[in-house]
């Protein structure tokens, strides 16, 4: 992720079968600032976790 210097995320807190997943984020790039979880619930099957990341320059 040469480009980017922000990383909005939306984490899912379950397992499904996929071809295609998004690659772990390298945490000597990357400094989580911002995280927000969400329990399931009768709206949402799964448990979920927004985050935001930024570049470490």
């Amino acid at each position: 992720m040469k480009i980017a210097d922000e990383i909005e995320l939306t984490r899912v807190h379950a397992t499904f079968e996929a071809d295609t997943y998004f690659p772990e984020i390298n945490p000597h790039q990357w400094e989580e600032v911002w995280r927000e979880e969400h329990p399931a619930d009768e709206t949402h099957a799964h448990a979920f976790t927004f985050l935001r990341y930024q570049k470490i320059i």
